[in-house]
């Protein structure tokens, strides 16, 4: 256990810094914040360090823990308010070319760092394996998403798309059925049509949808049905009803 007294400290700054993506991007670290979080992720992944207020610290941890004034502990947080620990952990993306064949979900210029959250924990929950993230989505790390994770961003396999249109075509060759939730005339009722395994849904942004170019590498387009006076769903509630769907025909249609 190391204590730190100054703002002004390397590891206080490279910590604050992490809040920002393209600090994350450099170091590849990111920030976990809050009790729960933090201690679920550490069954997981070990952290590079720990910080922990002086009013939290009450424990060893089998990793480098730092002690902090409180004062120097809410100029780290975003939460309003903080639970006393912050663990730093190093970012996790796998390659494209060894995913897994598993159900999977394509994230296509989704913006919200609390929907692509609550994707995660969804996915997680479904049993779907694999999340791919075009560059246009939002960052996996942003610490509102890895919060709304509640830490399945530990544990689910990541991957960062540099061409969603040249990655979903090789999903294709790999064997995946390739799905876009997409209204158009082509779209079918998802309780009524029927998918290969494994299948790589493609969820698109929230306001503007898929990108053409992406729709057009969908073997095929679904659609949730609603009643009238709906025009569409948020993004993480019809990416959740998608993956309950499927889960529901694996885990107990018989």
């Amino acid at each position: 256990m190391e204590r730190i007294e100054s703002v002004n400290n390397k590891t206080i700054k490279l910590t604050n810094s992490l809040k920002i993506k393209k600090f994350r991007v450099k170091e590849g670290l990111f920030i976990a914040e809050g009790e729960r979080l933090v201690l679920d992720s550490m069954k997981f992944q070990k952290p590079e360090y720990l910080i922990v207020s002086e009013n939290f610290y009450n424990k060893d941890f089998d990793v480098k823990t730092y002690v902090v004034s409180e004062e120097i502990f809410k100029k780290l947080c975003e939460t309003v308010t903080p639970q006393g620990i912050i663990g730093v952990f190093k970012t996790s993306f796998k390659d494209i070319s060894q995913i897994t064949f598993e159900n999977t979900i394509v994230l296509n210029r989704l913006q919200d760092p609390g929907n692509l959250g609550t994707i995660l924990r969804t996915a997680k929950a479904t049993g779907f394996k694999n999340i791919i993230l075009d560059n246009e989505t939002v960052d996996v790390y942003n610490p509102k998403t890895v919060r709304s994770s509640m830490s399945a961003v530990f544990n689910i396999n990541l991957y960062q798309s540099k061409n969603l249109k040249e990655d979903i075509i090789k999903l294709k060759e790999k064997g995946f059925h390739t799905v876009g939730t997409i209204l158009n005339e082509k779209s079918k009722n998802l309780y009524s049509e029927e998918f290969n395994y494994p299948v790589a849904f493609v969820i698109g942004n929230e306001g503007a949808g898929i990108d053409e170019e992406i729709q057009k590498e969908c073997d095929k387009c679904i659609l949730i049905p609603m009643e009238e006076g709906i025009e569409s769903l948020n993004a993480s509630v019809a990416c959740s009803v998608v993956m309950y769907e499927m889960f529901r025909r694996e885990k107990y249609e018989k």
